[in-house]
């Protein structure tokens, strides 16, 4: 069985926010930047996966914690037509496309070290291989 080299999307998720948060777990619980794709998948687990575990904060709490006025709303590019959250690979490409400014410049991008890297477009990075879009950067 072969093993895939990249991380799954969930945990480059994990890594992204753990990052962002100066690697502290409880930072990342309890973060406040409701305008990030990553936010609901911030534990590395779907949302639901989360919820049950009791770890997912609810948007509104967590503006009430930042006291930033904000409404608690999560972006309109995170949820289905049914109501659910989007796919972390989704989401993964949603916030590469709010890092740079256009789709060019996430196919170009030149961040190897970041998490999201090999996911950036969207789907596996197997399957952006595949239509030679994953172009490994030497060093």
């Amino acid at each position: 069985m072969r093993r895939n080299k990249y991380t799954s999307a969930l945990k480059a998720i994990r890594s992204k926010c753990l990052e962002c948060c100066c690697n502290n777990f409880n930072e990342v619980k309890f973060c406040i930047s409701l305008s990030c794709y990553l936010w609901p998948y911030r534990f590395g687990v779907t949302p639901a996966t989360a919820a049950r575990h009791g770890k997912l904060v609810d948007p509104k709490e967590a503006a009430a914690i930042a006291d930033t006025g904000s409404s608690g709303k999560l972006r309109a590019g995170l949820y289905r037509k049914d109501g659910g959250f989007t796919f972390p690979a989704r989401a993964i490409r949603l916030h590469c496309l709010d890092c740079v400014e256009t789709r060019q410049d996430v196919r170009e991008c030149t961040a190897p070290w970041c998490a999201l890297w090999p996911w950036r477009f969207g789907c596996r990075p197997s399957t952006a291989a595949a239509h030679g879009e994953l172009v490994e950067l030497t060093k």
